[in-house]
């Protein structure tokens, strides 16, 4: 099985070195001439593409090194059903008529790659609030996979921790609940729709540090930097950041599973040899 990986961050190079060790061939374009070389071999002769995480909004990639390489040609090549594995969607993809996967939308990798998102969180205070943990408290605004795992790390180091949720029940708040108390030192926010207004930003009346690592950086209104009182960040994808390995791997193992579903699925919709 030979697969193509466009790799432009550590998670996709790591993801690369893991398929090798599935025992399939990959060529990985993780700089400009290595994508180069890559581009001008025969996209049909892959059985699956790999690209990265943020997929591609114009059939371009922005490569580790600053450099830019157009894919669109080569993914336009593809055999008809190619499996083609991101992260996001997007609608030029979308327009290319791409059997397209995404790693992240499947309940096994998306519960494990919230626990290194809820890392990555940790360091991410550590490094941008300039405090000490345990001298600050926190709401965890959503209660998907990552909120949840967000708020159980910070629950065993026994920090003071409320999670908002859209219905509150046992360990959470409601959301309405939630706008009408004072916020607490840090908010970090999960849920992939704006649940952070500046509105709402504004009629709070001490400092917070707000860290919004919800998909595409949407569950608080960047304007809210402007405020004064308010210390702002869109995270970058964390687990890039603090375990590029086990998330290269967790993506990996995830294609692993499909290939091998395919090729199931195809040996036993093939005719039957005859033996005799």
């Amino acid at each position: 099985m030979r697969g193509a990986v466009f790799a432009n961050d550590e998670r996709i190079y790591f993801a690369a070195e893991a398929l090798k060790k599935l025992g399939m061939e990959i060529d990985c374009a993780n700089d400009y001439s290595r994508g180069q070389n890559l581009l001008v071999k025969n996209p049909q002769n892959y059985d699956f593409v790999l690209l990265p995480v943020r997929g591609t909004e114009d059939g371009t990639i922005l490569q580790s090194a600053g450099t830019s390489l157009f894919i669109g040609d080569f993914l336009k090549g593809l055999s008809e059903g190619t499996p083609v594995f991101t992260g996001r969607q997007t609608e030029y993809l979308g327009q290319l008529n791409l059997t397209l996967y995404d790693p992240f939308k499947d309940p096994e990798v998306s519960k494990k790659n919230a626990g290194l998102t809820a890392e990555g969180v940790l360091w991410f205070l550590l490094e941008y609030t300039k405090k000490s943990l345990f001298e600050n408290s926190y709401d965890v605004v959503g209660a998907g996979h990552t909120g949840k795992a967000i708020t159980e790390i910070l629950r065993k180091l026994r920090l003071p921790v409320r999670q908002a949720a859209r219905n509150g029940h046992l360990d959470t708040i409601s959301m309405e609940q939630w706008e009408r108390e004072t916020p607490s030192d840090v908010v970090i926010v999960t849920v992939p729709a704006l649940v952070l207004p500046v509105e709402l930003a504004e009629s709070w009346e001490k400092p917070v540090f707000v860290l919004d690592i919800s998909s595409g950086q949407v569950g608080a209104d960047p304007k809210i930097a402007e405020l004064k009182n308010i210390t702002y960040y869109a995270a970058p994808p964390l687990p890039s950041k603090v375990a590029p390995e086990s998330a290269g791997v967790l993506i990996a193992d995830y294609i692993g599973r499909i290939m091998s579903d395919k090729n199931i699925r195809k040996a036993n919709a093939a005719p039957a040899k005859n033996e005799g």
